[in-house]
């Protein structure tokens, strides 16, 4: 048996056991935790959503919905809270499509901006409005289907 305030050096598992693997508040290795909390979200799936859901609501009230807006900009488009906020001050605000104002309040989806990228290179081209990003969507990006409709709209006007 180790002494006070040592460690066993490895769990029941066989992995080896540091200052770094080891969860200070339950003393239980973290590779164990890892791979118990996996099996049981796979086997428990119903609860294991319901859990996220709460936890996902409880967030929501703490921090608001704008905190995970631009959490979600940053793990998916690698845009930090700086260059997105620039992005919105050099677009004034507005869809660069359709010039449409942007909400403040982001908990419509209509009304915040959605971050436009090129899906081939991931780039970020600039904020659009809901219905700008749908119709891009919906033509692929495609510059000669957005053209075309361009052309057929000319047509209809005459």
């Amino acid at each position: 048996m180790p002494a006070k305030g040592q460690f066993k050096e490895f769990c029941v598992h066989g992995h080896k056991r540091t200052r770094e693997t080891v969860d200070k508040k339950s003393g239980s290795c973290k590779i164990c935790r890892s791979i118990y909390t996996k099996r049981w979200a796979a086997n428990n799936r119903e609860k294991y959503l319901q859990h996220k859901r709460q936890k996902a609501k409880e967030y929501r009230r703490k921090f608001g919905n704008t905190y995970f807006r631009k959490l979600r900009v940053k793990s998916v488009y690698g845009l930090s809270e700086e260059q997105f906020d620039n992005m919105l001050v050099v677009q004034n605000n507005k869809c660069a499509i359709c010039y449409k104002e942007f909400g403040t309040d982001y908990k419509y989806k209509e009304t915040y901006p959605h971050v436009d990228h090129d899906h081939l290179t991931d780039k970020v081209r600039g904020l659009v409005c809901a219905s700008c990003n749908c119709m891009l969507g919906y033509a692929y990006d495609n510059v000669s289907t957005l053209q075309n409709a361009i052309m057929y709209l000319q047509r209809e006007e005459s």
